[in-house]
């Protein structure tokens, strides 16, 4: 009896034992084998669910992730940029020269890496149809910027181009500046927002090397120093208004080209519109005026119709005695 007695008592304590581990190691978080954090024994758990074990039973998760592994470009086209410009497709139309593809935007794509952007400019150097590229946020760099300047010195087609957002630094933007002064084409460049700022130095340089520029008009970036600033104004509005000059001048060749070929009417079709839709000259005469004159009105019976009272009677005269 005091054997079983003892036995009971021993088997009581450790079913407390037990009870009691069971507890702490549950309020932890691990149960048993390694179960943490949704991990059992080192392997991922998702959602209560062994990945390894859905992979195995699920087909398609199978296909997605070989598809994941096979070409990585997909896992980068997961995040949404706004843009659906594929760089590869983009690259070979420009090297193709296609003449319907004028505008090159890519624009908020910042997987592409260094040696895509210098095959991009090189490409662009002979390229004929062209005019608009857009390359803003999207990590380039100063590398980046000097094989654009090498480009706009041989191009002759872009008028436009922006580098907004992006980490190019002075060194870059003076590459540029004096790339355009040998181009001669580009009207429109924006390089504002840079993660480096240019400083005063580089203000001052960009203001003077962009003073004999003539075709310029739109320059993308906010001058710190007053200085620069000004110039710049100064050195956009001239060339405005060279530009205007320069169509008004077109247009008046064309007008006497026209006179000359003998072809009817204006060569401004603003003009040639409001000429046809100008109303014509009336057949009639103009009425002749009266031979008699109007008759005037008497200051009476004008001061009665305008209401103004009479003047008062003189005052009588003084009585004087005998």
């Amino acid at each position: 009896e005091e054997e079983e007695e003892e036995e009971g008592e021993e088997e009581g304590k450790q079913n407390a034992q037990e009870i009691v581990a069971t507890r702490s190691m549950s309020s932890i978080g691990q149960v048993g084998s390694q179960r943490y954090n949704g991990h059992i024994d080192n392997q991922p758990v998702m959602n209560g669910f062994n990945k390894e074990k859905i992979a195995e039973d699920d087909p398609n998760h199978k296909v997605v992730s070989n598809l994941t592994e096979d070409d990585p470009s997909l896992v980068a086209d997961s995040h949404q940029n706004g843009n659906t410009t594929v760089v590869e497709d983009a690259l070979e139309s420009i090297r193709n020269n296609d003449a319907d593809k004028t505008d090159i935007n890519l624009n908020n794509i910042e997987n592409i890496n260094g040696e895509t952007f210098k095959h991009i400019a090189e490409a662009l150097k002979h390229n004929t149809a062209v005019k608009n590229v857009s390359l803003a946020n999207t990590h380039a760099d100063d590398r980046v910027a000097c094989a654009i300047a090498d480009m706009l010195q041989v191009n002759r087609t872009i008028t436009n181009l922006n580098l907004d957002s992006n980490y190019i630094t002075g060194k870059g933007i003076l590459a540029l500046i004096k790339a355009i002064q040998h181009n001669g084409i580009l009207a429109e460049l924006r390089f504002h927002n840079q993660r480096h700022i240019c400083g005063g130095q580089v203000e001052m340089q960009i203001a003077n090397l962009l003073k004999e520029n003539t075709t310029l008009v739109k320059l993308g970036y906010h001058f710190d120093l007053p200085g620069p600033r000004m110039t710049m104004t100064s050195v956009l509005t001239r060339n405005l208004d060279k530009q205007r000059q320069k169509r008004l001048q077109e247009q008046k060749q064309q007008q006497e080209l026209d006179r000359r070929l003998g072809l009817e009417g204006p060569a401004n079709p603003r003009t040639s519109a409001l000429q046809k839709g100008s109303p014509r000259s009336s057949p009639r005469q103009s009425p002749k005026s009266s031979p008699w004159s109007s008759p005037k009105v008497a200051k009476k019976v004008l001061s009665l119709k305008l209401g103004v009272p009479p003047p008062p009677p003189p005052p009588p005269p003084p009585h004087i005695p005998p």
